[in-house]
């Protein structure tokens, strides 16, 4: 697993984590829910290796995460931003490839090529393999970047090893349907063994298709466990402010808001 103890951090000297403790487990989906400003992407950022927390211990396999070589992290885990500015007019197929740069240093194999193609077939986003990346709307663009995040821990740690895949707001420029796609391929990713974090902003989407939720507020947990166990109005309203009814479909719940009277 990868998990973080009592960890807190501030950027400025304004707190941005406090005190959080969670657990990314292999085989699973955590999504983590909370308004604009909880703390959910520092929370990524800090559990990819990407930042360092002021206060607590973040350990990957019992080690602790600031101890491991970067390239054998990046067989291990990748990361999808938000935001990733490509000014330069490279090939789709040239930007999927570099999430095969921790296996080939630069020099590609075969199995590069092979696993770059499966994961722009896993991704939606074959049929952009002959295109420049400037000349695709946000949603390829972001298809194309899941793509690149799949191919770099497709192999890499082999099949012994746990791989873990941080995602930060995945489905942000897709549509409906390219969003339960993307969701539907994550889950099985999940199911061989990956363990995904996963941040998003609709609560119905993470209650479809993840194990456990994790509900942050100003840089705190409000409640994580599995899905039907936190997901409730009384969380929702705490975390957001907007009261809710819970109701269930296909087996699964899902959350009707309910706006209180001005």
């Amino acid at each position: 697993m990868i998990t973080t103890t009592g960890v807190s951090h501030a950027f400025h000297g304004n707190p941005v984590l406090r005190d959080v403790s969670v657990a990314v487990r292999p085989g699973q989906i955590l999504a983590v829910l909370g308004s604009n400003g909880a703390g959910k992407t520092t929370l990524l950022r800090a559990l990819a290796g990407e930042i360092r927390p002021q206060a607590g211990r973040i350990t990957l396999e019992g080690r602790c995460l600031s101890q491991w070589p970067g390239r054998e992290l990046a067989l291990r885990r990748a990361v999808l931003s938000q935001n990733i500015e490509v000014t330069f007019p490279f090939p789709v197929w040239d930007i999927v490839l570099m999430g095969r740069y921790a296996h080939n240093r630069g020099h590609e194999s075969e199995r590069d090529y092979t696993v770059a193609e499966l994961a722009l077939k896993h991704a939606d986003a074959y049929r952009f393999i002959d295109r420049r990346y400037d000349t695709l709307s946000g949603g390829e663009k972001q298809r194309v970047q899941l793509a690149r995040v799949l191919a770099q821990i497709w192999d890499g740690a082999g099949t012994a090893a746990a791989r873990y895949l941080f995602l930060d707001e995945p489905t942000s420029s897709l549509d409906i349907e390219h969003q339960y796609r993307l969701m539907t391929f994550i889950r099985r990713f999940a199911d061989e063994q990956v363990g995904v974090f996963c941040v998003l902003h609709d609560i119905n989407l993470a209650a479809a298709f993840a194990d456990r939720l994790l509900f942050m507020k100003d840089g705190e947990v409000l409640a994580q466990g599995p899905v039907d166990e936190v997901l409730s109005g009384e969380v929702i309203e705490g975390t957001y402010g907007l009261g809710a009814e819970i109701h269930r479909a296909s087996g699964r719940p899902f959350v009707v808001p309910v706006c209180k009277e001005a």
